[in-house]
């Protein structure tokens, strides 16, 4: 698979990832989870695109 489609891939990976995240926050008023949500979403996202 080409690089532009692994950034592309990892961008809208990202962006659902963060959504969840928030989502889940704002539902259930996790604090921590608010904060930690961007280090989860490049984490996740990038381990994904690696095993792709």
């Amino acid at each position: 698979m080409g690089g532009a489609n692994k950034n592309a891939i990892a961008c809208i990976l990202g962006a659902v990832i963060m959504y969840g995240l928030s989502t889940v926050a704002e539902k259930k008023n996790i604090g921590w989870l608010r904060e930690w949500s961007l280090t989860i979403t490049i984490l996740g996202a990038m381990v994904i695109t690696a095993l792709i």
